[in-house]
């Protein structure tokens, strides 16, 4: 009786749980997430980019001393004119001045052995013709007298550099140009060969600028035109003269100069323009926010929108240019949805609720 009456409670209480079971609720799917979404239109991809740089000269001179000291002048001042062979500073010369003077001591002494060795080796020259020497002591004298003239030799080029030095404690111009930089002052002491100022040379001008690695191969295959801040509307051509190997370490920008194509007086160093950049046709392309942009592991790409699951599938595009403040890319078809804001907080397979449908094309 006791068994039958455990087994009773047991299968009741199963029924019990089976019951409760079947009466739980189903798991409530995500909730969708509303997106602003626009739709993509096709337009040409030929655009237009531009860059905000500086004008500065094609060739540029970093002066420096030939010979360390301590600076005793200084005069030029940044912005200053300067005309080829002008003194820009000076060195103390103290201790050269009592270099050139050792120097010259040490010429005149040489000089006046290398004069006594001739009178002695002349003197061994008569005595051996008269059989007086041998030819032993001879080649002895005429031997001392090769060496009084190789060192004195020696003493009058240690004289020539003594006064080279002195000489180098001017620093001149190379050229013709304006100062834009000085980097020591009075009573700095500088090494040999550090430069201590910078110099635009005049002649022809560059206009200097930074561009993003993304943009890079842009520039060399683009047509440039120039326009400057201080000289109103005025449009000058440019063309692609240097472009730099390695990114910067900080910004990851590359500098690019540009050959101004024009001899204008008007054109100084130090003003302020914008570089456009026309960049050629390749076809048809979407042009999209580049706040719809997200990293992807291989470039760019976009979240699109799947109306028939209605969730936020990830597209990887390609960017071919920019139009005003748009990305040119491919990798969209027309019609397709994307969206274009809130990307950072967008997942893969999320559910969205379409909002405020645009059309992004040109």
């Amino acid at each position: 009786m006791k068994q039958g009456g455990w087994i009773r409670r047991y299968g009741c209480l199963s029924a019990v749980l089976v019951v409760l079971v079947g009466c739980s609720p189903e798991p409530e799917a995500p909730l969708a997430r509303p997106v602003k979404l626009a739709y993509a239109d096709l337009t040409g991809t030929a655009g237009l980019v531009q860059y905000v740089g500086t004008v500065w000269a094609k060739s540029e001179s970093t002066p420096g001393f030939r010979v360390a000291g301590k600076v005793r002048q200084r005069l030029v001042d940044p912005g200053a004119r300067v005309d080829k062979g002008q003194v820009l500073m000076r060195l103390d010369q103290a201790d050269l001045v009592l270099a050139l003077n050792s120097a010259r001591a040490n010429r005149d002494r040489a000089e006046a052995e290398w004069r006594l060795a001739e009178v002695e080796l002349e003197r061994f020259r008569d005595l051996r013709d008269k059989r007086f020497v041998s030819e032993t002591e001879f080649d002895r004298a005429l031997l001392a007298e090769r060496r009084a003239h190789a060192l004195f030799e020696q003493a009058d080029s240690e004289l020539s550099l003594a006064r080279n030095r002195l000489a180098y404690t001017e620093l001149v111009a190379t050229g013709d140009g304006t100062v834009t930089e000085v980097f020591v002052d009075v009573g700095d002491v500088v090494e040999a060969g550090a430069p201590v100022a910078r110099i635009a040379l005049d002649g022809a001008r560059d206009f200097v600028v930074d561009v993003p690695e993304s943009q890079r191969n842009w520039v060399s295959a683009s047509p440039a035109s120039i326009t400057l801040w201080a000289l109103g509307e005025r449009r000058f051509n440019a063309s692609l003269r240097e472009l730099g190997a390695a990114a910067d370490p900080v910004t990851r920008t590359y500098r690019a100069r540009f050959s101004i194509e024009a001899d204008d007086a008007a054109i100084e160093i130090g003003q302020t323009g914008v570089l456009r950049l026309t960049l050629p046709e390749r076809g048809m392309a979407v042009a999209v926010p580049s706040a719809a942009l997200i990293p992807r592991d291989e470039g760019h790409g976009v979240w699109v929108y799947d109306p028939e699951e209605g969730v936020m599938r990830s597209r990887g595009v390609e960017i071919v240019g920019v139009l005003n403040n748009d990305v040119l890319v491919t990798g969209l078809a027309p019609g397709e949805q994307y969206a274009v804001a809130g990307v950072h907080v967008i997942s893969e397979g999320q559910p969205a609720r379409p909002m405020a449908l645009t059309s992004t094309g040109q």
